[in-house]
């Protein structure tokens, strides 16, 4: 072995040694909180939660007081309101599931895709079919809109139907013109 090429094996022995010595850098981007910065997170989450279960407990109160205060013949009233509300709720909810599944099918069959039907409001099917075909004309003039744009950029070439031009063509390619 040359002097010039155990030097050079022996600085590169040194710079991996080095290089294993030295703790690895890496830049982080990552936001770090001090104990501080948890604290006043975790205290501001604790309280908040604490109003949410005080605002609760108080209408709770609220309502067993008034619910003390009813006869027996308001209580089952009280009660027959509130289970008519639920099913209330509930049957809007089915109702608005109904309404949005004939809504996907309506879009299918349309041939649109069925993910437009999350931008619809589903009062009921009359007006989501109205608002279906706002979306197909819509979505129609913007597709037929984009094609149109896209061959724009695209003349089409001139094409030759004679003979002779056909064989002026051929000669040109060959190299006799």
């Amino acid at each position: 072995m040359s002097k010039n090429a155990a030097e050079t094996t022996e600085r590169a022995r040194e710079t991996a040694e080095a290089a294993k010595n030295e703790p690895v850098k890496t830049e982080t981007t990552e936001k770090s909180f001090t104990q501080d910065d948890i604290n006043r997170i975790v205290s501001q989450t604790i309280a908040s939660e604490r109003r949410k279960a005080e605002t609760q407990v108080a209408q709770a109160k609220k309502e067993a007081e008034e619910l003390a205060q009813m006869t027996a013949e308001q209580r089952a009233e009280h009660r027959i309101a509130e289970r008519e509300a639920a099913l209330a709720e509930r049957e809007d909810t089915l109702t608005r599931r109904e309404v949005r599944a004939g809504a996907v099918q309506l879009l299918m069959k349309k041939g649109l895709p069925a993910g437009l039907a999350d931008a619809l409001e589903y009062a009921d099917m009359d007006s989501a079919s109205a608002a279906i075909e706002q979306l197909e004309q819509a979505f129609r003039l913007a597709l037929q809109q984009g094609v149109e744009e896209r061959m724009k950029g695209m003349a089409p070439a001139a094409t030759v139907s004679t003979a002779a031009g056909f064989e002026s063509k051929l000669k040109k390619a060959v190299g006799l013109a």
